[in-house]
């Protein structure tokens, strides 16, 4: 038997998707573990997830516990591939779906969760059946389950998928449950200003963080190895119970994320490595759906840039059978990453650390809906202020190549660490967060807030003014009346950053814009300012206030609503509060969507810009669509620098040209700038500070860098 890597140092996985039934005795006839390890093998896998069990519930193991996936004909499908894996010196991670199960929703009808609004994405007439995570029936079955395969195989590693709340669950189990321990029964409305709602909701997390607990504390019993849930659960919204609580339970984060904030938020939480799981094949119909090629390489180094691993996800065919032209085009994949592999580690560089906080995905102006009306697909549903404010702010810094990263609870009592830290649409905080930050600002940080940030208390308490408001240098008056607004410039240092331009749009002020491509307005809030507070910009609005119609004389111009009046009222504010200095936006810019989002972003990092007050560590001039990555290795004397031409949709193009500067760290000095892996020396100029200046010609994909200094003597 081959000797296998620890799994956290296996970065290239595949994962073959097997959501197959048994009631045709076609199904997976024709599946032959042996040639699926082959291929494997020669595609150059480290690391395989094998399924235990799917979505449809049967097991792919003799459990004692459940159903048998029938068409097994008594083989030991996880047993016999386990074996033939670690032959080859591959490691395995054992694959588990949990709460999506359809099996036991028939089988146990008591198990199943009951959706307070039934419809969407899980509801009935869909191919889904989920069980409650918090019926202990329910959980006990899920335990045994576990145990067994922690017991009777040696798996690696352990996964455990779809962990989160698909719905608002008001079942039995889940009724009897809060009335035992808050003593009241399940709120009828969703309402983030009552107590009793957001300690129903505390009460989800915790009971979906208490399942995962258990079940990782289950597997840990018999397995030293690494345990780990599905973090695509981190871009739900309030419904899927996320809470720095379950995330705190994993080893590593997995996930097939969309976005690159999930990238970043990922690797802000886990202590190890994040995972980047990627379909390769079959969700669009089978084996004839592959994604090209191009995309497949720069998902897996859009991992590599975060020192992760990459897990490709095939797709069997119903009767079992593989397409061996996907392992010979995933070998291509896998020798691309193989160079850089020995690379990772270090501390993501972070001038700048976006605060993410699930217990702020909220939207208060949907307070009062019944429990009954919650839309379809809840925990997909409409995005809320936070999550794109938060998303919106690491794009932005990511555009502008200016480093940055996430920050949680967990960096609380390390926000010294982080020179500028940004509040995006924060609108819940607790008393532990708004000491921190105010902690922080007090002795010297620096910080920028927007829009209903510390507006409530996560034990739903209510505040007519910001819990921040002696650091914003305002106080709430309440929401602007106009449909549209604008900023202007109050401040010569804004004015000069934004160049041209006189005014930043807030929402679309063209009609046709509005009509064609809907994108809700963006909440501004009326604030007072301090006396000692300066108001870097004011409001302007259109004539009307940008709502008028053919039928009224409310509007000056047929096709848009251009800026009118000019106001003293403020927008943006900047104040010093102790040591430090924040800007507060009474909108949030960063969370701008629509036609003119691309310019309150820009004005955000020009903010940003001017509160840092300084050149940042890490910039580079390349395009937007290029990722920049700076990790810190100071055990090692240098910075390790990743650029990836990753554009959102068609393959990349080659960027003619990337500018950078890195700043040395104090007491020391630049001695090489090498490629990664030739060791290829680059041209590089020190300015007078010391800081590091070079060019990247002709990136086609990836190019990494290690920058080595040397400390003075």
């Amino acid at each position: 038997m081959a000797d296998r890597s620890p799994y956290l140092e296996c970065r290239r996985h595949i994962l073959l998707d097997m959501h197959i039934p048994d009631w045709d005795e076609r199904f997976l006839s024709e599946f032959d573990p042996a040639a699926y390890v082959d291929l494997c093998a020669s595609a150059g896998a480290e690391a395989v997830m094998v399924y235990c069990n799917s979505h449809a519930g049967q097991c792919f193991w003799p459990t004692t516990t459940g159903q048998v996936h029938r068409n097994l004909r008594g083989r030991d499908l996880v047993g016999e591939t386990v074996e033939l894996l670690q032959e080859r010196g591959i490691a395995v991670c054992a694959y588990y779906s949990a709460i999506f199960n359809n099996w036991a929703y028939h089988a146990h009808p008591d198990w199943r969760l009951e959706a307070s609004a039934p419809g969407g994405l899980f509801g009935p007439g869909t191919r889904y059946g989920q069980c409650c995570p918090a019926n202990p029936d329910y959980l006990n079955f899920m335990l045994a389950q576990t145990e067994e395969l922690a017991r009777g195989y040696p798996f690696d590693a352990f996964f455990f998928d779809m962990v989160f709340w698909p719905d608002v669950c008001v079942c039995a189990s889940c009724r009897r449950r809060h009335r035992e321990e808050a003593g009241e029964e399940i709120p009828a409305r969703v309402d983030w200003r009552d107590p009793a709602w957001c300690r129903f909701q505390a009460a989800r997390e915790r009971w979906l963080a208490d399942a995962f607990r258990r079940l990782r504390d289950r597997v840990k019993a018999s397995l030293p190895i690494p345990v780990f849930l599905n973090s695509d659960l981190l871009a739900c919204n309030w419904v899927g119970g996320a809470s720095e609580e379950i995330c705190a339970l994993n080893d590593l984060l997995g996930g097939d994320y969309e976005v690159r904030a999930l990238f970043e938020i990922s690797a802000a939480l886990t202590p190890s490595v994040i995972q980047y799981m990627y379909a390769i094949s079959g969700y669009g119909g089978g084996v004839s759906d592959l994604t090209p090629l191009a995309d497949q390489k720069a998902r897996a180094m859009s991992a590599l840039a975060f020192g992760g691993q990459f897990m490709a996800i095939d797709a069997v065919e119903p009767d079992g059978k593989l397409n061996p032209r996907t392992y010979e085009r995933l070998r291509d994949v896998f020798v691309g990453m193989e160079p850089y592999e020995g690379a990772g580690g270090g501390t993501l560089l972070a001038d700048v650390g976006v605060y993410w906080s699930p217990a702020a995905r909220v939207s208060v102006e949907r307070d009062g809906v019944g429990l009954d009306e919650l839309p379809p697909g809840a925990p997909m549903g409409p995005a809320d202020p936070h999550w794109l404010a938060v998303q919106g702010a690491l794009r932005a810094l990511n555009e502008a190549h200016l480093p940055a990263g996430a920050l949680s609870r967990a960096d609380l009592r390390r926000l010294d660490r982080t020179p500028l830290v940004v509040l995006p649409a924060l609108t819940r905080i607790d008393a532990e967060e708004a000491d921190a930050i105010r902690d922080y600002v007090a002795g010297g940080g620096r910080l920028y807030a927007s829009g209903p940030t510390s507006l409530l208390s996560t034990d739903g308490t209510g505040h007519d003014d910001f819990l921040l408001a002696d650091l914003f240098g305002c106080h709430l008056r309440g929401e602007a009346a106009e449909a549209l607004t604008y900023l202007k410039p109050a401040a010569a240092k804004v004015s000069r950053a934004l160049g041209p331009l006189e005014y930043v749009a807030l929402g679309e002020p063209s009609e046709l814009e509005r009509a064609y491509r809907p994108v809700s307005p963006p909440t501004v809030l009326e604030v007072a300012a301090a006396d000692d507070a300066e108001v870097l910009m004011t409001l302007t609005v259109p004539y009307g206030g940008g709502r008028g119609t053919r039928d009224d004389q409310g509007w000056a111009n047929i096709h848009s609503s251009p800026p009118w009046e000019d106001t003293t009222r403020p927008a943006v504010l900047r104040h010093r509060f102790g040591a430090g200095e924040v800007i507060y936006s009474t909108v949030a810019l960063e969370g701008a969507r629509g036609r003119l989002s691309q310019g309150s972003r820009w004005l955000f990092v020009e903010l940003v810009r001017l509160l840092l007050g300084r050149p940042p560590t890490f910039e580079a001039e390349a395009h937007p669509h290029v990722w920049s990555t700076v990790f810190a290795e100071p055990e090692r004397s240098r910075f390790r620098l990743a650029f990836l031409n990753s554009p959102p949709e068609g393959a990349p193009l080659p960027i003619p040209r990337i500018g950078l500067r890195l700043a040395a760290p104090a007491g020391a000095r630049f001695t090489s700038l090498r490629r990664v892996p030739d060791g290829g020396e680059v041209d590089f100029t020190l300015d007078e500070d010391g800081a590091m200046r070079a060019e990247i010609r002709g990136l086609e994909l990836f190019e990494m860098l290690y920058a080595n200094y040397q400390e003075d003597r």
